[in-house]
């Protein structure tokens, strides 16, 4: 019985929110890409700039690769930030 009430509350729930839920964009997974096809053309349209060949890869030997996580080069001594999971085994 718990099951026939689960399964129709969630048909419920489901057919109340479709309204709300949209369909994704063009570039609406997060507005995450790949170096090898980045969106330039999005880039302009949105932010009114448009980078070249030169600027994509300067971008891309900032990003590192850490195990299960990435992270990113901020300055130029060194300093680097990610999320707070990746580095929790190494912080004192």
């Amino acid at each position: 019985m718990i099951g026939k009430r689960f399964g129709a509350l969630a048909l419920l729930l489901s057919l109340v929110t479709l309204p709300v839920q949209g369909q994704a964009g063009e570039y609406d997974n997060g507005k995450m890409w790949t170096f090898d096809y980045p969106p330039v053309e999005h880039i302009q349209a949105t932010y009114d700039f448009s980078p070249d060949a030169a600027w994509f890869e300067k971008a891309r030997l900032g990003a590192l690769r850490l195990p299960n996580c990435t992270a990113s080069f901020v300055s130029p001594y060194g300093l680097v930030m990610t999320n707070h999971h990746c580095g929790r085994g190494s912080v004192a």
